[in-house]
């Protein structure tokens, strides 16, 4: 059987010239478009086809079949061809996406042919969408034309996001750490001077409590040192420490060491990448919070309206006042920014509105509430316990 594996460069690469190259036993051809090299194809023949993906039928109920990765080859070409890309960084910048394979299983013979239940797959990673609330766009249009951007923290935040998406997970908690360094290092560089300065920001400490209880509760960063430290209530200081530690491994590690990194396995990193770009979010939050002042809310609200982005809701609900067996029915508008209804918006407007009935009826209880606008229902809520 011929397995064929595509791997394309996250940029085209221009090269004079070009011929197939041996590679593990297989060759190398190169892929062009629009004369640009955009990416690699990895031939290997005699290979057996139990190396082909399997379709297994299922006897769960609803569940036909299920496909079953049978390619023992694959992980050592992606090694041998990243392994590649590292000595041509030495020169040149290059890139091989993670998110995009493609493999084609192609039979020599009639025989291979039938035994092969699946010709090709593709390994895709789709692009994450992530979701920004407008109020924070507006509010940043505003901001940027009298005041002066928390610049340093946005680029190492984002260059640390950008990392951790890729899974290069040593470089996100390197480029975390150095936001965490540059705003409360105060310029200490030896690990003890570094380590009690750090602890020495309330600040800090408290973002890092946050995080943890964050980890602890929301999600779980399992098998990793940094999840022992957090299950075992450590102080926010011994967590500090420890991050101050794993910077000196991370930032100053050498081939001389007994356990070197490496950056082909970054798995190792990736609690500790997590729970840093958590504290540097908190970082970078709190260094735009000016974007949440009482003028960026008045002229917000204020551009909305005139824009002709407001909704108005009505909320029809009952309330029943202690001691009493009568149901009294009543309403309120309440107003805000938009276009149309989201679930976000549906949740501001609930809280509000339970905000409401705690300040106005505090002697009365509430039995339902339905809230509507002219064109559709946006929520009902119905209490059982009375």
């Amino acid at each position: 059987m011929i397995i064929n594996y595509y791997f394309y460069f996250k940029s085209p690469i221009q090269v004079d010239d070009q011929w197939a190259v041996p590679f593990m036993g297989g060759k190398i051809d190169f892929i062009r478009d629009d004369g640009a090299i955009v990416g690699v194809k990895i031939s290997f023949k005699g290979q057996p086809t139990n190396y082909s993906p399997d379709i297994i039928e299922s006897q769960e109920p609803g569940i036909k079949a299920s496909i079953t990765d049978r390619d023992k080859l694959l992980p050592f070409v992606r090694r041998a061809l990243y392994n590649s890309a590292i000595f041509i960084k030495c020169y040149f910048e290059i890139e091989i996406s993670k998110k995009e394979i493609t493999i084609e299983y192609i039979g020599e013979t009639e025989e291979e042919e039938k035994k092969i239940k699946i010709k090709s797959r593709s390994i895709r990673k789709d692009p994450i969408t992530f979701p920004l609330p407008f109020d924070i766009i507006a509010r940043s249009f505003m901001a940027a034309e009298h005041k002066d951007p928390p610049a340093l923290e946005a680029a190492l935040l984002s260059s640390a996001r950008s990392a951790f998406l890729e899974e290069r997970f040593i470089d996100s908690f390197r480029y975390s750490f150095l936001l965490i360094e540059a705003i409360f290092g105060e310029g200490k560089f030896k690990t003890r001077e570094l380590q009690d300065k750090l602890k020495s920001h309330v600040l800090l400490t408290d973002l890092v409590r946050d995080s943890v209880d964050f980890f602890k509760t929301e999600r779980k960063l399992k098998g990793s040192e940094i999840e022992l430290l957090i299950m075992n209530d450590v102080t926010p200081e011994e967590i500090l420490d420890y991050l101050v530690k794993m910077r000196g491994y991370y930032f100053h590690s050498n081939t001389k060491h007994k356990n070197p990194w490496h950056p082909d396995e970054q798995d190792d990193a990736e609690a500790i990448s997590s729970f840093a770009i958590h504290i540097a979010l908190g970082i970078s939050s709190k260094s735009a919070r000016e974007i949440f002042d009482e003028i960026y809310l008045e002229k917000y609200v204020e551009d909305a309206k005139i824009e002709g982005a407001a909704i108005k809701m009505t909320i029809k609900y009952k309330v029943r006042k202690l001691g009493e067996n009568t149901d009294r029915d009543k309403s309120i508008e309440i107003s805000t920014t938009g276009t149309k209804i989201t679930p976000r918006m549906a949740i501001f407007v609930a809280k509000k509105f339970l905000s409401h009935i705690e300040n106005t009826e505090p002697d009365s209880f509430l039995i339902s509430a339905t809230c509507e606008t002219e064109a559709q229902r946006v929520f009902e809520m119905r209490f059982h316990v009375k």
